[in-house]
């Protein structure tokens, strides 16, 4: 599939959320091939083998919660400007609370500190 005709050539910088999970891995590993800034938040002490690919791969990793509103701002964002925010998070079982906890809230507390940080 080839860009749109309306796709910047510019490298972009992208804050990203779920970057360890096997499709956060892929995406991670393909925006930074195609040149992208990007800049994961992973969980502390998080899997060394993962962290290192994506090391390899020209991710910078910045550890913190990505559930924790103070955590995301202080520690992944930093007050910094990003042109674009993906999330590879998701829940891992499924369970309503763990759903609501991931799939919704961690969302939009992300939307409100990347609104903030410009």
């Amino acid at each position: 599939m080839s860009a749109p005709a309306n796709a910047t050539a510019r490298p972009q910088r992208v804050f990203l959320l779920g970057a360890t999970g096997t499709i956060g891995q892929a995406t991670a590993r393909a925006l930074a091939a195609r040149g992208h800034e990007v800049v994961a938040l992973v969980r502390p002490g998080g899997e060394p083998a993962q962290r290192r690919a994506l090391a390899t791969a020209g991710v910078v990793l910045r550890e913190g919660q990505a559930l924790d509103a103070a955590s995301l701002q202080r520690d992944g964002l930093r007050g910094e400007r990003f042109d674009a925010w993906v999330s590879c998070l998701a829940s891992r079982n499924g369970v309503p609370a763990d759903a609501w906890a991931v799939d919704h809230r961690a969302h939009v507390q992300a939307l409100h500190a990347l609104r903030e940080a410009g």
